[in-house]
């Protein structure tokens, strides 16, 4: 009962002085994400667009 109540109490002290610190990280972090996100999406319909191409002209 007593170690559950220690690691109740650990990590909501180490958690409280670090989150204001570390929140615009996160901010950044997370507009890497989208941006990294947006890029492989872009990479991914132009290279499923020089596929369809290929297919297409190999159709033909």
């Amino acid at each position: 009962m007593s170690q559950q109540a220690m690691g109740w109490s650990l990590p909501a002290t180490k958690c409280k002085p670090l989150l204001p610190r570390y929140s615009p990280h996160l901010e950044e972090t997370r507009n890497h994400s989208s941006l990294v996100h947006h890029a492989v999406l872009k990479l991914r319909t132009g290279y499923e667009r020089r596929v369809w191409r290929e297919v297409v002209q190999d159709d033909i």
